[in-house]
């Protein structure tokens, strides 16, 4: 766990994680958003479970909402602390893939 943000701040991280998860489905007043999906990912970031940073940048797209440099530097960085380049560049062609190069006339 990164506790270079403080160790109280890292042990409300999993509670936050949980409230994410409980803003699913219906019955639910709050509805999740770009900004609660960032959240998470960095959230996943700060407690190096890069595992779940990925899988909220995937489920972001699937529930529709626009995955920001915001969310990809937050996957990017849980993924730069394991270590582990090649799925670092799989983000990065999805990076690609989200903003294509816009042409000019």
């Amino acid at each position: 766990m990164n506790t270079s943000i403080g160790p109280h701040i890292c042990l409300l991280l999993p509670l936050l994680l949980q409230i994410f998860d409980s803003m699913h489905g219906d019955g639910y007043s709050i509805k999740r958003d770009e900004g609660c999906f960032n959240a998470a990912i960095w959230a996943c970031e700060q407690t190096d479970n890069w595992p779940r940073s990925v899988t909220l940048l995937r489920l972001m797209k699937l529930e529709g909402f626009k995955r920001t440099t915001m969310s990809y530097d937050g996957a990017l960085s849980a993924l730069s602390h394991a270590g582990d380049h090649v799925k670092c560049l799989e983000i990065f062609l999805w990076m690609d893939n989200d903003n294509p190069p816009v042409q000019v006339p």
